[in-house]
């Protein structure tokens, strides 16, 4: 079932000290990766986020992050928000 903005449910793996979420595309391709430390909250700005695209076969083209950066300053609920490079 998806969500109203037409994303899946977000699935969630705990790793070392990190926990890790993941959001699916309509299309059930994972499309986004997130990754803070083990205990923090979706709405802080303490995530590393990247987004998978794909090409029109579904086949993964290419894991982008969040701003062009890989530091733990974004927050998971605005995900969809920033620019991936």
């Amino acid at each position: 079932m998806s969500n109203a903005s037409g994303m899946k449910p977000i699935a969630s793996e705990d790793t070392d000290n990190y926990i890790k979420l993941f959001a699916y595309d309509i299309s059930n391709n994972l499309e986004y990766i997130g990754k803070a430390v083990i205990g923090s909250a979706a709405d802080a700005a303490v995530w590393q986020i990247r987004k998978a695209t794909y090409d029109s076969n579904n086949n993964l083209i290419n894991i982008k992050w969040a701003d062009s950066y890989e530091t733990f300053n974004k927050i998971w609920d605005s995900r969809a928000t920033y620019t991936y490079g």
